[in-house]
């Protein structure tokens, strides 16, 4: 597996939870560990750390975490505290809240995006992205 986020000491009381490709939950999911999601969410996910969502994941789901890289299916609005990864494969249909953003050619989103949103930032700049 790809270490998507690297930081600069180990944190051995975080925990990591993987929801599987078999894996549906309907509901309130939230936690203050790393979260990659491979399956299905219906509802909401918010951690105080990081969010993988696998090429196979469809998410109808507000999310909100530190860092956060999509490459399945999101429905829903993302707010990211650190930095947001639209990889090629993503699809994003929900307004989007972040600091930083980056996005591979090929990522579809749909909604209303707005950047520079961190402590250290001059100013809020939004976009429409089709």
């Amino acid at each position: 597996m790809t270490k998507m986020f690297m930081t600069k000491e180990a944190d051995n009381s975080t925990s990591h939870t993987v929801i599987g490709e078999s894996i549906k939950i309907e509901g309130t999911f939230s936690g203050s560990g790393d979260v990659t999601v491979k399956g299905e969410i219906v509802g909401s996910l918010k951690t105080s750390h990081n969010v993988v969502v696998e090429a196979t994941a469809k998410i109808e789901a507000d999310v909100e975490a530190r860092d956060i890289s999509v490459a399945g299916e999101i429905k829903g609005n993302v707010v990211c505290h650190g930095q947001l990864t639209v990889q090629a494969t993503a699809k994003i249909f929900g307004d989007i809240t972040t600091d930083i953003i980056s996005v591979e050619t090929g990522a579809v989103l749909k909604g209303q995006c707005t950047t520079g949103t961190g402590s250290n930032a001059a100013g809020t700049t939004t976009e429409h992205v089709r």
